[in-house]
């Protein structure tokens, strides 16, 4: 399940791979996967970890630091990413892909 809403959740932001590459991917260990695929299973990785851990805490869980942490998890295997993973942006982010915003 949280397999698919990471491949779900991360199509909404533009970053684009298949329950099937994903599950590849886990399965053995490939580092030649393409970049995106990388993404996704860091964000799956990072959910694993993270539901007991929301579960046990409830709403006290989500903390800046908390946050940060997540989105350095997340981040770090994307080439693309310009800024340094689990800071705070300080510009304005186009979320959805390169395609005008009537789309």
């Amino acid at each position: 399940m949280t397999r698919r809403e990471a491949v779900s959740s991360s199509s909404i932001e533009g970053t684009q791979t298949t329950l099937d590459e994903l599950l590849s991917v886990e399965e053995t260990g490939d580092n030649g996967a393409r970049d995106e695929t990388r993404q996704v299973r860091n964000y799956a990785v990072a959910l694993d970890r993270f539901i007991p851990r929301a579960a046990k805490e409830g709403y006290g869980v989500f903390t800046m630091d908390l946050i940060r942490d997540l989105h350095r998890a997340v981040m770090k295997d994307d080439p693309d990413y310009q800024d340094v993973p689990g800071d705070l942006q300080a510009r304005v982010v186009w979320v959805g892909g390169s395609k005008d915003i009537a789309y």
